[in-house]
């Protein structure tokens, strides 16, 4: 890659790669350097509360190792969005990094488990849901690193029946 010398952002790219001993774009293709992503999530809860979730790998882990921050959680948590409408709940997660055959998922009528391993890595969401799902219903695909689920949305079966006396 050729840099215009003449630009300061450029000057301090070279300089960085210098300090960690890379050239050009290199460390791209080299398989032990690890990417990582970290953030947090704000959605609505079931009950219309607000619910923030950290999510990611956490590439300062060692900095909590050696007592200068808090520890995050061994699972990581994904980030997901859960649609309701049209008589179906359909939920996308980002899962990136694992195939498919990594990823368990589990329903309930109320809510869904995801959870995918590898190497030493979990990264797990439990995700309540508001409305009740029919589980067998599940329409499920995977597809560079985004999991697409879609269930069918099941009457409320607790709301009783009238009798009427004879």
């Amino acid at each position: 890659m050729t840099w215009n010398n003449n630009d300061p952002f450029d000057e301090m790219i070279e300089k960085i790669f210098r300090q960690f001993g890379l050239r050009d774009l290199e460390f791209q293709s080299d398989p032990h350097v690890k990417t990582w992503s970290y953030g947090y999530t704000m959605t609505k809860g079931p009950d219309g509360e607000p619910v923030i979730k950290e999510f990611g790998s956490n590439p300062f882990q060692d900095r909590y190792e050696m007592g200068l921050g808090e520890p995050l959680e061994q699972e990581i948590l994904t980030q997901v969005d859960v649609d309701d409408g049209n008589n179906r709940v359909r939920i996308i997660a980002e899962i990136p990094g694992v195939s498919k055959e990594d990823i368990k998922i589990n329903a309930t009528d109320k809510k869904v488990t995801i959870r995918a391993s590898k190497d030493s890595k979990t990264i797990t969401n439990e995700i309540p849901l508001g409305v009740k799902i029919d589980p067998d219903s599940a329409d499920v695909s995977y597809n560079n690193g985004v999991l697409d689920l879609l269930f069918k949305i099941t009457e409320d079966k607790d709301r009783g029946k009238e009798i009427k006396i004879n």
